[in-house]
Parts: structure tokens; C-alpha cells; sequence
């Protein structure tokens, strides 16, 4: 199937989801659903901690995180076609990003992903889960 991509500067037509350069077309997708990060671990702690944060996702780049209007991206990883990088903006660990496998996001379950603040700081991971569409 051929689709068409707009992107910022950028008009392509793939014959895969993976086919344009600089690339930010992935196969997850995120809009209109709705996400629970439901325990965090910071370096040093041994055990996850309990949080409820919660991120509702619109058409890229919109969310909210907690109820609080943000930005997120969902990357192509180098066109690896089994992972992408998830960034959410203002969260309650400041800007973050990480490497999640599609197929998490597809099974509504990230477990134990590493997450890293933008531009620098502690790495953490995430526990996060899909609760709603």
C-alpha cells in the first residue's frame, strides 16, 4: 500500500512506513488512547515505586499529561522496524524519551522501558499501560 506523509519540510510517498529520510514514521500509533505510568524506577532503588500519572494521547504531537496540555513524538529508531522512541514532554520527570518495541505499544503494555531526561539527567524506567481507547 502506498501511503503520503507530510512531514515539517518534508513531502515523501512510502511504499513502506519506513521509507522516508530523516524519518519519523513508525508503526505504532498512539492517538486516541489513552496511557497510565503506574510505577517508575529511578537508578540505586531496587524496587518500582507506585505512580498514577496519567497521558492521554491525540493526533501527534498533542497529549495531556495528568490533564495538563504537552507534546509527544513517536520516532523510528534507524529504521529498526521492532522499536521506536517514545518522547513526552513535560512529565513529572521533566522531558523524557525512550526506546519502547512497537510491540509493546501495540499490546498496551511498556514494561521496565529505560527512559532518559532531555537534554541530560538520571535515567529511570517506566512501568506504563494502555487503559483505555
Amino acid at each position: 500500500m502506498i501511503k503520503k506523509y507530510i512531514l515539517p519540510g518534508i513531502a515523501c510517498i512510502a511504499f513502506s512506513i519506513y521509507a522516508c529520510t530523516p524519518s519519523v514514521l513508525v508503526p505504532a500509533e498512539l492517538s486516541g488512547t489513552t496511557w497510565e505510568i503506574y510505577q517508575y524506577k529511578d537508578e540505586g532503588i531496587t524496587q518500582p515505586l507506585a505512580l498514577a500519572d496519567t497521558i492521554q494521547f491525540f493526533n501527534e504531537p498533542s497529549c495531556t499529561y495528568n490533564g495538563v496540555n504537552t507534546n509527544y513524538r513517536i520516532l523510528d529508531v534507524g529504521g529498526n522496524q521492532s522499536l521506536c522512541r517514545l518522547q513526552i514532554d513535560n512529565s513529572a520527570f521533566g522531558n523524557i524519551s525512550g526506546i519502547v518495541p512497537v510491540s509493546a505499544i501495540e499490546a498496551g503494555t511498556i514494561f521496565g522501558e529505560t527512559f532518559n531526561p532531555l537534554p541530560q539527567g538520571t535515567a529511570r524506567q517506566l512501568w506504563i499501560r494502555k487503559i483505555s481507547e
